[in-house]
C-alpha cells in the first residue's frame, strides 16, 4: 500500500469498482453493444491496483472524479436500455442477480450488520457529502435518512421522474439481502429500513 493511500481509499475505490460492475453486467446481459458505447462516449473505469493508477498528487479529486464517471456510466447505460425498448423489470432483474452474486450476507446477518455491508458497497457520494444520516441503529432495525438524491444529477429529466435510479437501487440492495431473513423498507426514497425478523 502507498504511504499515501489509506484504508478509507481503498474503502472507496471498492464502491466505485462494485458500481462499475453493475454497468458492465447490464450493459452485456442487455445490451451487448452497450459496452462499447458507455466506453468510447462516457469513458472506462482503468484497470489495475489502485496503487498504480490513482492520481497521489490529487487523491480526492481523482476520487471523485471516478465517482462522477460511474454514475454517469450506469445513467448512460440505463437510459440507452430503455430508448431501446428494454423494461425496467429487466433491468431490475439484472441489479438483483449481480446483488445476489455479490454477498456475503448469511440468514443470521443482523440489521446492523447488513446496513454496514450495504454502506461498504454501494456508492452515495464522497464520504465528506455526509449524505446517510443514520435514524435508528439497533441490532435488528436499522433507518437511515438521505439528506439528498445526489444520484439524480446524471440522469435525464425522464429518468427522474420515473425514479430509476431508486428503482435499479432497491433491486441491487433486494439481492445483496437475498441470503438474509431481513427486510428492507425504501419509503419514498427519503428513509430507509432494514427490519430484523420478529
Amino acid at each position: 500500500m502507498s504511504a499515501i493511500l489509506g484504508p478509507i481509499h481503498y474503502w472507496l475505490y471498492n464502491k466505485i469498482q462494485f458500481q462499475d460492475n453493475l454497468v458492465k453486467s447490464l450493459a452485456s446481459k442487455l445490451g451487448c453493444e452497450e459496452v462499447i458505447n458507455v466506453n468510447t462516449q462516457i469513458g472506462a473505469l482503468p484497470g489495475g491496483d489502485l496503487q498504480d493508477i490513482i492520481d497521489e498528487g490529487n487523491i480526492h479529486g481523482w476520487l471523485q472524479d471516478k465517482i462522477h464517471l460511474v454514475e454517469s456510466r450506469l445513467s448512460f447505460v440505463v437510459e440507452s436500455l430503455c430508448s431501446k425498448g428494454v423494461s425496467m423489470e429487466q433491468i431490475g432483474e439484472v441489479a438483483y442477480e449481480v446483488g445476489a452474486k455479490s454477498t456475503v450476507l448469511t440468514p443470521d446477518t443482523s440489521a446492523a450488520e447488513a446496513y454496514k455491508f450495504l454502506n461498504d458497497t454501494l456508492i452515495d457520494g464522497m464520504p465528506c457529502d455526509h449524505i446517510n444520516t443514520l435514524q435508528v441503529q439497533e441490532v435488528d432495525l436499522v433507518e437511515w435518512c438521505r439528506s439528498r438524491n445526489i444520484h439524480e444529477e446524471y440522469w435525464n429529466e425522464e429518468s427522474r421522474a420515473l425514479n430509476r435510479f431508486d428503482l435499479i437501487r432497491d433491486q441491487l440492495i433486494q439481492g445483496l439481502l437475498s441470503t438474509t431473513e431481513l427486510t428492507y423498507v425504501n419509503d419514498n426514497n427519503r428513509v430507509f429500513k432494514i427490519i430484523g425478523r420478529d
